[in-house]
């Protein structure tokens, strides 16, 4: 029962388990959560839940595991929103400007490589669109 409640599940997983099944819970579900509702014991009971317990358990378990890898995502977009590249006058001029010491940019770009390859490595990963993009622009970026 903790599966079916899995705040992790979105619409795409219950469209999966409907594909799994031939059943249509994605519809009662959906229903439910916007006529704030929850699921009720009567709708488990009503729907049949319990003969569909693997299917329901995989894909709650496949929807905490995205919900890991779009958090990581999005501490790595974080990151890089508040970084501040180090900028410096040129030799004196108040009028030019050049880049400082990068190293912490540096660190944190591998940093966010490392946490990118992480998450295209895994076989779940319906991010691998973003990721494959943000990896692209990173190693430009590190080529600089």
């Amino acid at each position: 029962c903790n599966h079916i409640k899995n705040p992790a599940m979105k619409e795409r997983h219950w469209l999966a388990i409907d594909a799994a099944t031939g059943e249509k819970f994605a519809r009662h579900i959906i229903n439910a959560q916007r006529e704030g509702q929850g699921l009720t014991l009567g709708l488990v009971l009503r729907l049949n839940f319990l003969e569909y317990s693997d299917e329901i358990t995989l894909a709650s378990q496949k929807a905490t595991q995205e919900q890991m890898l779009e958090d990581l995502l999005a501490n790595v977009k974080e990151t890089w929103k508040e970084l501040e590249f180090p900028i410096r006058e040129y030799k004196d001029q108040k009028d030019r400007f050049i880049l400082g010491d990068c190293d912490e940019i540096q660190a944190q770009l591998d940093e966010s490589l490392t946490t990118i390859s992480s998450i295209l490595s895994n076989r779940s990963c319906l991010l691998a669109n973003i990721c494959i993009l943000a990896h692209a622009h990173a190693h430009k970026y590190r080529s600089c």
